[in-house]
């Protein structure tokens, strides 16, 4: 209980101020409830002091908030893809027969909607009766010690990372981007795959699998961002030391169906800096002019792109891809004030044997802008 390495300790240095635990994957987030769950409950059962202990009750509330509209988490970091809330109801039994917290009961009781309460946990340490909770309508947070911001409205959810270095699962990703819309997540973070496969480093952990901005092609280095603002419907944040000399800020703004995302790079050197962006679709259209590309021999993720098309864009460009996982088309509208390259393709999606498109936008100089309108259409 009180030794260097015992649940307090655990407790105090490994869950952040938000709730979440340090490493930053909600996989593992809930893989240290399930190994702290069963010594709390027994040290309380025995009358140990749980002095120290508070933050443990923020283990639970706080994934509640952390989840698109369907209840599924974000795969961020060495997360896994389809992972749920609403799978999660044996351990919000436990804290809500420890806690009582009225968004616990809320979740429950959202649960059970769709499924009788007859788990082993809900008999043994759940109440014995769930108090009738309302429903929310859907509000942006921020976990600003975590470094996340999760924008909602009726129509999209935006996931925005920019928070510290969490170590060995942190996937050096810092400002990606996951979208969701109509049902499903359709600009994803791929998470993670199994360990013992060569993909998961050739591409899951790669940065040309993440939707960010790669500085030369190279991955960023351990390392935090900063939060510039936020707002219910916008978030600004920025990293200064994932690319030494270059600041790298991404803004990111939810205007309706849709979100705005602006993204700049400042340097005093020259750079090769490129936007990478992954849609769950099939392409559909461009309105520029495109050529066969060959693949990419660099590694970095880099190699794992395909049926490379290129062009040059010195206004805006706009491209369009049926979505597979959910009705209608993603449109993106980039535009930047002096001309860049973009290249179009596909890629692996998690699990590897489905396959989504990506898109990377290019440009060499000190520095970029673009400012980029994302939207979702109806099926025509």
């Amino acid at each position: 209980m009180d030794g260097k390495y015992g649940l307090k300790q655990q407790i105090q240095k490994g869950i952040q101020p938000d709730g979440f635990w340090f490493e930053g994957s909600i996989s593992y987030h809930f893989y240290t409830i399930s190994s702290l769950q069963p010594l709390y409950l027994a040290a309380k059962g025995q009358g140990y002091s749980l002095e120290g202990t508070q933050k443990f009750r923020l283990m639970y509330t706080a994934p509640i908030d952390f989840t698109f509209d369907n209840s599924e988490f974000p795969a961020n970091n060495d997360g896994w893809p389809g992972k749920k809330l609403n799978a999660m109801e044996s351990y919000y039994e436990i804290a809500a027969g420890l806690w009582g917290d009225y968004h616990v009961v809320k979740l429950l009781n959202s649960v059970y909607t769709r499924q009788s309460r007859s788990s082993q946990n809900a008999l043994l340490y759940g109440p014995a009766t769930l108090p009738k909770g309302g429903t929310s309508p859907p509000r942006s947070v921020l976990f600003e010690d975590s470094g996340i911001a999760m924008l909602r409205n009726d129509s999209v959810n935006a996931y925005l990372k920019f928070g510290p270095y969490g170590g060995g699962h942190d996937h050096n990703d810092r400002l990606n981007l996951i979208l969701f819309a109509n049902g499903n997540v359709i600009i994803p973070d791929l998470g993670t795959s199994g360990y013992g496969i060569a993909l998961n480093g050739r591409w899951f952990r790669s940065s040309a699998a993440h939707n960010m901005l790669v500085v030369d092609g190279k991955r960023q280095a351990n390392c935090g961002g900063y939060l510039v603002s936020y707002a219910a419907d916008k978030v600004c944040a920025g990293v200064k030391d994932a690319y030494k000399g270059v600041d790298i800020r991404r803004r990111v703004v939810l205007p309706g169906n849709g979100i705005e995302d602006i993204v700049t790079a400042e340097s005093e050197s020259i750079h090769q800096y490129d936007l990478f962006y992954h849609v769950r679709g099939k392409f559909q259209s461009c309105n520029m002019p495109l050529t066969h590309a060959g693949p990419f021999q660099q590694s970095n993720g880099y190699n794992m792109l395909k049926d490379l098309r290129k062009g040059t864009c010195s206004k805006q460009l706009e491209i369009s891809w049926v979505l597979r996982d959910a009705p209608g088309i993603l449109k993106i509208q980039c535009n930047c004030i002096e001309p860049f390259d973009f290249y179009i393709g596909t890629c692996p999606d998690n699990p590897a044997d489905k396959e989504m498109s990506v898109l990377m936008l290019r440009r060499k100089d000190k520095v970029v802008k673009w400012s980029n309108m994302i939207g979702v259409l109806p099926a025509r």
